[in-house]
């Protein structure tokens, strides 16, 4: 989901790739690495993204709306993105909005409970608690 809503920024030239140095491939590459960075993070270090109650989602709405355009302007410092349109910012702020609140809950669905035995995977809700174990 998230490499195609990229995808979708650079289509739209929302978002421009930096390749020059490594190559379009290895800019895809690092890309797609981000984003699998970022999913691993939902159940550690930013787990409490994943245990919001409903009327907490606003937090994660403010969280992408906040985060992910300082990160982009993080990577156009760094020289690895273009932010070309002078909309681009309040773009990435709608998108992760929207975004960043259903990834969380996806990772919430799919979080490991650590109680459940071995090898099983526990669902849990929005409230934290469990709703099913699986092997």
């Amino acid at each position: 989901m998230g490499i195609a809503a990229d995808m979708a920024l650079v289509a739209t030239g929302v978002v421009g790739m930096r390749h020059e140095a490594f190559g379009m491939a290895t800019t895809a590459v690092w890309f797609g690495s981000l984003w699998i960075v970022f999913a691993t993070t939902l159940n550690s270090s930013m787990s409490w993204l994943t245990r919001l109650r409903h009327r907490r989602v606003l937090v994660a709405i403010l969280f992408g709306a906040v985060g992910a355009p300082l990160a982009y302007l993080a990577g156009q410092r760094l020289g690895a993105v273009a932010l070309p349109l002078e909309s681009s910012l309040v773009v990435l702020a709608l998108e992760w909005a929207i975004l960043t609140p259903v990834v969380a809950a996806i990772a919430a669905r799919f979080s490991v409970d650590r109680s459940a035995p071995d090898g099983a995977i526990a669902s849990t809700g929005v409230n934290g608690r469990v709703l099913e174990v699986r092997r």
